[in-house]
């Protein structure tokens, strides 16, 4: 009895951690997309009224020109300019990412991201994978 209860309280606490890690990669993840759809000028990728897995925004700073956001080998990246790609999601955690550009013709740029994350724990005895999907859209809000 003491044996299944122990086993039951792993099982509930890898669960909770797993719920956990998703919804703190999906909110450092969208905030900053977020931080810089806010500061871009436009969007260069995906194509008015397309949807990709690439999101490349046209920046004032040319040091951060163009900026980027995609997921390579199971992790997403930001890469802003010439600089090193900046790991943004954690191991353990497998995401993918949709962007679609909403943009109205007299917007100056909207884009809808969508991040499926899934997340497990197969390192312990008791494995546990949870799949989640959010939805956000964003407004270029530095219009020159």
């Amino acid at each position: 009895l003491l044996g299944g209860i122990g086993v039951h309280v792993l099982e509930v606490r890898t669960k909770a951690h797993t719920q956990e890690e998703i919804r703190y990669n999906a909110v450092f993840i969208t905030e900053k997309i977020r931080s810089r759809v806010d500061e871009a000028l436009g969007i260069t990728l995906p194509e008015l009224h397309d949807t990709g897995t690439i999101l490349s925004l046209h920046m004032e700073d040319p040091a951060k020109d163009p900026t980027q956001f995609e997921v390579v080998d199971g992790h997403v990246y930001m890469t802003e300019g010439e600089s090193e790609p900046l790991l943004l999601s954690g191991d353990g955690v497998m995401p993918t990412l949709h962007f679609s550009n909403v943009t109205d013709d007299e917007d100056t740029g909207s884009i809808r991201l969508t991040i499926e994350l899934e997340a497990g724990n197969g390192e312990s005895r008791v494995a546990y994978r949870t799949y989640s999907i959010f939805y956000t859209t964003m407004n270029i809000r530095n219009v020159p």
